[in-house]
């Protein structure tokens, strides 16, 4: 059965790696469809986002947006069809100190059990 779902709703990201999704144990897979990024500070902020197998600073190979560049108030909105296995990592960041909490991402996206 495949569900419909929001794998993050609305995290706000932080200079240091976080990981604020992992694939359930539950299911077998997660698909990320859309990744929206925000940047709602008075300038222009990066972010980095990357899929993993494990916690830790990802490997160039496992990054997928590599400080791309938000502008004053801007969003991006990404099309993507990841297929992720059971116990993998989200893993995401915003690029510059102070950027904390100022630039925030969503993933919408499918679990199949």
């Amino acid at each position: 059965m495949i569900t419909p779902r929001r794998l993050i709703a609305g995290y706000a990201l932080t200079a240091s790696w976080a990981y604020p999704y992992q694939v359930p144990t539950t299911v077998l897979s997660s698909t990320a469809k859309q990744l929206v990024v925000c940047n709602t500070d008075t300038v222009i902020r990066t972010f980095y986002y990357a899929v993993t197998a494990t916690t830790g600073a990802p490997t160039v190979a496992q990054t997928m947006f590599n400080a791309v560049t938000l502008q004053v108030n801007e969003s991006k909105v990404f099309g993507l069809t990841d297929v992720m296995p059971s116990g993998y990592y989200i893993q995401c960041k915003a690029g510059e100190a102070g950027g904390g909490n100022l630039v925030s991402l969503s993933v919408s996206g499918m679990e199949s059990t």
